[in-house]
């Protein structure tokens, strides 16, 4: 819970650094998890729509954030949790899509979660892309997971999260779970020609300093 906490405290923090929030903002966070992120989002924008695939995590998110009435959870089918034109809401400004991707199947489903964020976004819409796997080394993640955890003031709650995690197996754990890995180049390019305009920023929006983030200008129009 706290380690949680202290993740999504961050992470706003930084992301109002980056970019300027305004109160008519329309947020999506894509793959919300716990749902901490967008609550923590709620009262400094118009609207946020949080999803997941996961009906579990949706549930217990509603029941915790019941008070925020601008928040609004939405379960995306496991077989079919690319098609965001589905969602009942259209002219988002902000799309966030944090420590999700990892978990496609393929660059094909990236290009495809772009393309159809267009379908929700509003004109000027800007995306990013959190705590991508780019480039990946799974020592240097390690350790870069140690050094945010140290600096944030939650290292002794990192060492146990990671203890837990080698009791299982850490890297059998993540081949498991099928981590798709990508070099910053092949990120960049697929989403060039998606024409959106990307740059990785230095901002460390998460507590892991080995991690990398990309800013993308979605609402632009493919040419």
């Amino acid at each position: 819970g706290d380690l949680w906490a202290a993740h999504a405290a961050h992470f706003i923090h930084q992301l109002r650094l980056e970019l300027r929030l305004s109160p008519e903002d329309v947020v999506l966070d894509v793959g919300c998890g716990n749902g901490l992120i967008a609550a923590a989002l709620a009262p400094l924008v118009k609207e946020v729509h949080a999803t997941d695939t996961s009906s579990n995590h949706l549930e217990q998110a509603r029941q915790r954030f019941s008070h925020l009435n601008n928040l609004h959870f939405h379960l995306l089918p496991e077989d079919d949790y690319l098609h965001l034109s589905r969602l009942p809401v259209r002219g988002v400004t902000l799309i966030l899509c944090v420590s999700v991707i990892q978990y496609y199947r393929s660059m094909a489903e990236v290009a495809t979660l772009i393309a159809q964020t267009r379908t929700v976004a509003a004109p000027a819409a800007r995306m990013l892309l959190a705590d991508l796997l780019v480039d990946y080394s799974l020592t240097a993640d390690m350790w870069g997971s140690l050094w945010g955890a140290l600096r944030s003031g939650t290292l002794r709650l990192k060492i146990f999260e990671f203890a837990d995690a080698q009791s299982k197996g850490y890297k059998s754990l993540r081949q498991r779970l099928g981590l798709l890995h990508m070099s910053g180049e092949e990120l960049l390019e697929l989403c060039r020609r998606a024409d959106c305009r990307p740059r990785f920023v230095d901002r460390q929006f998460t507590l892991n300093s080995s991690r990398r983030h990309l800013l993308l200008d979605i609402g632009s129009n493919p040419r």
